[in-house]
């Protein structure tokens, strides 16, 4: 379909007599905390916990989507001790994953994580095979444009915590804004501060050029995996749209 798109995240699409137009309607207000480093971990911690507990509240069993990062492993670390029973913990395999973004992460640090916290911790395998087979039901499931490859990791930890009378999931998703992401995501962003701060203050125009930057790597990034692991490309070529 051509000339089909999705809607920019945090906004919406307003019809009127034929016309429309897009709005936003998620726009935070970002305010500079004057309060000294233990201050601000402090009050975060209390947002945090308010939060894992209020979406604790549950008549039913509660489980994760548990994966390598920063966001699930810290949900899963304060859930698990507001609620000693009923949590339980799924991780997805991905056979062949690209060997460039570390392959064993999401595999041997969730077990890890889930033996010292004493969690219920399941895993499945997503491969190509499992890909081939579940394409199309997702697709008829789904009611947006598919343009990403990780809901197909998604609909299979969906399937077994299904399979296992869970209803109610945690994920990391949308976490990377307050935790980092993962490890070596947080040692970049690190080690590249000094530079972009550095940049801030001597080139004109520095959002203009960040932000082009940015693109300029992800298109990079693009023609790496094509040229070094077209198998792996070829799946994740339904994230084209984020690029």
């Amino acid at each position: 379909y051509k000339n089909t798109y999705k809607v920019e995240s945090g906004s919406y699409i307003k019809f009127d007599s034929g016309n429309y137009q897009q709005n936003m309607w998620y726009k935070p207000d970002i305010i500079s905390s004057e309060d000294d480093e233990e201050a601000i971990k402090k009050r975060f911690i209390e947002l945090f916990g308010s939060a894992v507990n209020r979406q604790l509240r549950s008549d039913v069993d509660v489980g994760i989507f548990l994966s390598g990062g920063m966001d699930s492993i810290s949900i899963a670390k304060l859930a698990s001790e507001i609620a000693s029973d009923g949590f339980h913990a799924f991780g997805a395999e991905i056979v062949d994953r690209d060997t460039s973004v570390a392959p064993d992460t999401d595999v041997v640090i969730p077990d890890m994580v889930t033996k010292d916290l004493g969690l219920s911790y399941q895993k499945c395998k997503v491969d190509y095979d499992y890909y081939n087979n579940n394409i199309i039901s997702i697709i008829k499931g789904y009611d947006e444009l598919f343009i990403n490859s990780g809901v197909l990791v998604f609909y299979a930890l969906s399937g077994l915590a299904h399979n296992q009378g869970v209803k109610v999931i945690f994920s990391g998703i949308g976490g990377d804004e307050l935790f980092g992401g993962y490890p070596w995501q947080s040692g970049v962003i690190r080690r590249m501060q000094p530079f972009f701060s550095l940049l801030r203050n001597k080139v004109p125009y520095y959002d203009t050029v960040y932000s082009l930057l940015i693109q300029i790597s992800k298109h990079l990034a693009i023609a790496y995996k094509m040229v070094s692991d077209f198998e792996v490309w070829r799946t994740q070529s339904l994230s084209i749209g984020y690029y």
